[in-house]
């Protein structure tokens, strides 16, 4: 059961400067505008068309449609009433304004559009082939050829819109919401119940769904696939540059383990170069640690980035619930590599302590050998 809509929630949203803020007040106006526009013509004196207007003479207006001082409606234009058109907007050849619109002061509606039962308030600019429905637009939101909004759900199931946590129904036919001076790309498209926040950039061939943008956590410059292309490049980066680097440790040791298991090699070299295996062994673990770091902070935004697509790329694998969020199958092979850098620090280390503890006992026994010689040679 729908709330009861106010006749002045219009009005109000047209004046309320912090209406994104507000917004769980004014989203019923996506699915109870027309009765609003209805009352709001019905109360406006004759005549309902402006003299300052300039319409042309092959549009067609119904009776029931405002239209203020300024507004310039072009050829083949259809508006049925009830509509509000505002000052100063612009309606470009062919377009067609269906009832229950109200286009805001300075917008510019080009050839071929169509606006049905949807808010497009102040300084809007929506080009040509693109269709709004049962959405509110903020100000000065500019809109690329194209755009589509969809007012239904393919399972036919009520459209909702989440607010703060706080989801609310609005029947089975709403569109979107968007937050002013947003950026909508050529040929976007957006799902029912969706919410655009403010500045945002919605990327061309981009799709919203109906409640992946709805959450105020999730506010944010919108995902597309331009912005993964880019982590992906990043990631790549990232994963080459760590790889390369532990190449180079992989080489220094084998020729450190060359150097231990040449048979001339005495203990007192063998423990010098156990200990310079321990001193890059260490410095390796750092610089592996540091590298696993900047590796693995692409995987969340390029995860999320996934989330936000109507279609899941094979890439977006199901999580466990482990402490690490992902399952031994997809494990980096690079927490393999941080075991080997641990493994490397151990072995090196233990074996520096046994042949030191050798080279010890063994300085020890000669020198005890030497003493008790002079102790001989004394007597």
């Amino acid at each position: 059961m729908l709330e009861p809509v106010s006749n002045d929630l219009l009005g109000s949203l047209v004046r309320d400067e912090n209406w994104w803020c507000n917004r769980h007040d004014y989203a019923i106006l996506t699915n109870g505008l027309l009765d609003i526009i209805d009352e709001i013509v019905s109360r406006t004196e004759a005549p309902l068309r402006s003299p300052e207007a300039v319409i042309h003479k092959n549009a067609v207006l119904s009776e029931r449609v405002v239209v203020k001082a300024g507004a310039k409606i072009g050829d083949g234009v259809v508006i049925d009433g009830p509509a509000i058109i505002g000052e100063q907007a612009t309606l470009g050849p062919n377009c067609h304004i269906k009832a229950g619109a109200y286009i805001g002061k300075g917008c510019v509606v080009g050839p071929g559009a169509e606006i049905k039962a949807s808010v497009l308030m102040d300084g809007v600019k929506m080009y040509h082939f693109g269709y709004i429905g049962n959405s509110i637009v903020g100000r000065n939101v500019n809109i690329g050829a194209g755009f589509v909004t969809a007012v239904k759900r393919l399972d036919g199931k009520p459209v909702s819109f989440s607010f703060d946590g706080l989801t609310k129904s609005f029947g089975r036919k709403a569109g979107c919401l968007i937050g002013d001076n947003t950026q909508v790309a050529v040929s976007s498209t957006i799902m029912p119940g969706a919410q655009i926040p403010p500045d945002s950039i919605l990327y061309p061939r981009n799709g919203v769904s109906h409640e992946d943008k709805t959450d105020q956590s999730n506010f944010g410059i919108l995902a597309s696939d331009t912005a993964w292309l880019k982590l992906i490049e990043l990631w790549t980066a990232e994963t080459d540059r760590y790889w390369s680097r532990n190449n180079v440790f992989l080489l220094i040791n084998g020729g450190l383990i060359a150097i231990l298991t040449t048979q001339n090699s005495s203990d007192t070299v063998a423990f010098l170069v156990s200990l310079v295996a321990v001193f890059i062994c260490t410095i390796w673990y750092r610089v592996n640690a540091i590298g696993k770091y900047y590796l693995d902070r692409w995987k969340g935004p390029i995860k999320a980035v996934e989330k936000e697509w109507p279609i899941k790329p094979i890439t977006d694998v199901s999580l466990s619930s482990s402490t690490d969020d992902t399952p031994k199958k997809y494990r980096s092979s690079s927490k393999y590599m941080q075991l080997i850098v641990r493994g490397a620090v151990i072995s090196w280390g233990l074996l520096a302590i046994i042949l030191g503890w050798r080279l010890a006992g063994s300085t020890l026994t000669s020198w005890a050998a030497i003493f008790w010689s002079w102790l001989e040679g004394f007597f």
